[in-house]
């Protein structure tokens, strides 16, 4: 969904070349495999049952954040405790909240997360997906 949406504005190819430019980080095996369907593979994957605890240990353990830009694709319910987890690592975190079928009511936090991604101005994007 992420992609098809980008790819509206952008080509598709600059947009998964984007992408394949950041530590890209998936909570579970869905995102994994949305990922690998476009030509992308993970640098992180978190192990299960994949919680926003399992996600914050797996950023401690291997992908420290102090002082990285960090985009976090919102899969409906906003989750304070990974957001604020992440911040208190020193990350500067950016929501995305694309979900299922619709865009956003306000596109413009998803629009500045992608222009500065396409800017190489993001080191590391989370990618989660709901079941």
């Amino acid at each position: 969904m992420l992609i098809a949406a980008l790819s509206e504005r952008w080509p598709r190819d600059d947009v998964v070349e984007a992408l394949g430019r950041l530590t890209l980080v998936c909570r579970g095996p869905k995102p994994v495999t949305a990922l690998k369907e476009v030509g992308l593979v993970p640098a992180v994957t978190v192990p299960e049952p994949n919680t926003w605890r399992d996600v914050l240990s797996e950023f401690d353990r291997s992908v420290p954040v102090e002082g990285k830009r960090v985009a976090v694709q919102e899969y409906g319910a906003r989750n304070e405790e990974l957001l604020s987890g992440l911040r208190h690592r020193g990350a500067v975190v950016t929501t995305v909240p694309v979900y299922g079928w619709a865009l956003p009511e306000d596109p413009a936090p998803l629009r500045a997360a992608i222009e500065r991604i396409v800017a190489n101005e993001v080191e590391v994007a989370l990618f989660t997906i709901g079941a």
